[in-house]
């Protein structure tokens, strides 16, 4: 009987955990009518790909590699629905220009906009990037 009732648990348990990580959420908008988001933005290749490339387009200021300036940038933007990114906002920075010399690097770069029942849509992303001005 206990291990039946295991048995039942783990299995509604694992049937949770795989609908949880589903890229479809479900919401509904100001017209009581069901959306269904389908994407997601996110770059293309993945993160370690993005945090590679930024590793090596960052140039960072003579002031920050004297003061080996270490630590996280913190960064907001929209990903636009041609894959272009805007509006950036530094939320957080270590000082010595490394947040603008993120910015610069992530500038350069295209993502791979969010869609919503087939359409492209504009999207908000927060990232955190760490940096070390050695």
């Amino acid at each position: 009987m206990i291990r039946l009732l295991i048995a039942v648990i783990f299995t509604v348990l694992l049937s949770l955990n795989s609908k949880a990580q589903t890229q479809t959420k479900s919401y509904n908008d100001s017209q009581n009518m069901k959306v269904e988001t389908t994407r997601e933005a996110a770059y293309p290749k993945g993160d370690h790909a993005l945090f590679t490339y930024l590793f090596q387009q960052i140039k960072y200021t003579e002031e920050a590699k004297t003061n080996k300036a270490e630590g996280e940038v913190t960064i907001s933007f929209f990903v636009e629905p041609d894959s272009s990114l805007s509006n950036f906002k530094i939320l957080s920075d270590v000082g010595f220009g490394c947040g603008n010399a993120v910015k610069e690097a992530l500038s350069k770069v295209k993502y791979t906009p969010a869609m919503v029942n087939g359409t492209l849509m504009r999207s908000k992303q927060i990232l955190n990037v760490p940096v070390r001005a050695h």
